[in-house]
This record gives C-alpha cells, structure tokens and sequence, in this order.
C-alpha cells in the first residue's frame, strides 16, 4: 500500500498538470481572438475602401484605379492600407501564438 507522502506528490503533480493545461488553453484562446480580431480588421478595411469607392463614383461604369487614387485623398486610402496591414500583422500573430500553445500541450 502506498504511504501517504506518495499519494501527496501524486495529487501535487495532478494539480500542476491541469494548471499547465489551462494555461495552454489560455494561451490558445487568446491566439484564437487575435486571429478573429486580424480577420475583421481586413474585412474593415475591404468594406472602407468599398464604401469610399461608392461614395465618389456613384454613377460611374468603368473607372480607372488613378482616378480613384486623385480623387480621394491619400491619407484616406493610408487609414484603410494601415488597417488591412494591422489585421495581417494580428493574424500572424493569433496563428504564431496558436501553433505555439499547440505545440507545448502535446
């Protein structure tokens, strides 16, 4: 029959196991909500380009992209660039922080 000092580091190594566990699951759902937020600041910023598109050419068939680029100014199409590159850079980051947290719980 096993002493209870036994039993004791058993039952302290169970605990630290599902502590480590949780925290990997931790770590893992926050990659997994930089990824979702990554995902909606591309998407932001493919509906600003569109709704900047429509708002000057309203009745327009067929527009070059320079004359997009004249008329609308371009610390405007900076804030919809800048936002699209925010959203790459936190999905990298949601996958890099997915793959890692994956990696140290097998």
């Amino acid at each position: 029959m096993p002493s209870n000092d036994i039993i004791r580091k058993d039952l302290h190594n169970r605990g630290k196991a599902s502590l480590m566990s949780k925290e990997v699951v931790c770590i893992f759902l926050l990659g997994l909500v930089l990824l979702a937020i990554g995902c909606f600041a591309m998407l932001l910023s493919g509906l600003e380009k569109v709704l900047l598109f429509s708002f000057v050419f309203t009745k327009t068939q067929y527009v070059l992209m320079d004359s997009i680029l004249l008329n609308i100014p371009p610390y405007i199409w900076g804030i919809t660039n800048a936002t699209f590159i925010f959203g790459i850079v936190l999905v990298v980051i949601g996958v890099i922080i997915m793959v890692l947290a994956k990696r140290v719980r097998t």
